[in-house]
């Protein structure tokens, strides 16, 4: 498994909607500079960064940048209409990514498991053609065993899960029930630790994001049951930093938390 960090890593660097803009929003190439800082191989360029506004020649300086720091890029969107999903092909090429990580959408096209499995094999063989894989992340909309079944129906190699071990809790499943369903189809692996405490008067809980390490995560037996299986997925630290109050303190947090994160992982690892 190879170490990568995203976007999502620093979501509030990067800019999150409805909240003060940081100063110096990070971007693709200011990502894959932190990648070098943390000795991460792979960086996520996910959903929160525009790639579809850029032109020909910033795509390339992002792809160059890159290469020229051996790091490897993933690309991600969401959504599944086979339109959208051949210009993240494009694009994909153009950056030389090597995974397109998506989501499937809440309602419209794609949003049942049979109109996803229709519109997957529409364009799974073109993501086999140019040897870039889909990622289907988990999220709380669909159950880890329907997400397995639509992977395997369309029984493509290029085709899998990125397993995100904190976004399944939105419908009732913890990350160990989503490993156990999801793990042998996993292409990419979002290592997101959280904690779950009682709130004050007792009547239910509440879902925090921690550094990887601080919670319930059991990154070690994650990694083992990858290994067991066969199964080599990139391993991209994800963070759900709390707002501080004002966007200068919390990216400050965010950074202590990323650079916590990353060293745990590339411990385990």
């Amino acid at each position: 498994m190879k170490l990568g960090i995203g976007s999502y890593t620093y979501t509030w660097a990067v800019g999150v909607p409805d909240y003060p803009a940081p100063a110096h929003p990070l971007g693709s190439i200011e990502l894959i500079e932190a990648a070098t800082r943390h000795g991460a191989a792979t960086v996520q360029l996910s959903d929160n960064i525009d790639l579809l506004s850029l032109d020909s020649l910033s795509l390339t300086a992002i792809r160059r940048h890159a290469e020229a720091r051996d790091v490897t890029l993933h690309i991600g969107t969401r959504g599944i209409d086979p339109g959208h999903m051949r210009g993240y092909l494009s694009l994909a090429r153009s950056v030389g990514a090597t995974l397109v990580r998506t989501i499937l959408p809440k309602t419209g096209t794609g949003s049942t498991i049979d109109d996803a499995r229709g519109l997957l094999r529409e364009v799974i063989g073109d993501y086999e053609r140019e040897a870039v894989a889909v990622s289907i992340e988990n999220h709380d909309l669909n159950s880890s065993r329907e997400l397995r079944e639509l992977v395997d129906a369309v029984g493509s190699t290029a085709l899998g899960i990125c397993l995100d071990t904190v976004n399944s809790l939105g419908i009732g499943e913890d990350h160990r029930r989503t490993l156990d369903t999801l793990a042998p189809v996993t292409n990419c692996f979002h290592a997101k630790d959280y904690r779950v405490s009682r709130i004050d008067h007792q009547m239910g809980f509440k879902v925090e994001g921690v550094p990887c390490g601080d919670g319930l995560l059991d990154l070690p037996a994650i990694v083992d049951c990858f290994s067991r299986l066969g199964r080599d997925p990139d391993l991209v630290v994800e963070l759900w930093t709390p707002y501080q109050g004002d966007i200068e303190n919390t990216v400050a947090l965010e950074r202590v938390w990323a650079d916590r994160s990353v060293a745990y992982c590339r411990g385990i690892l």
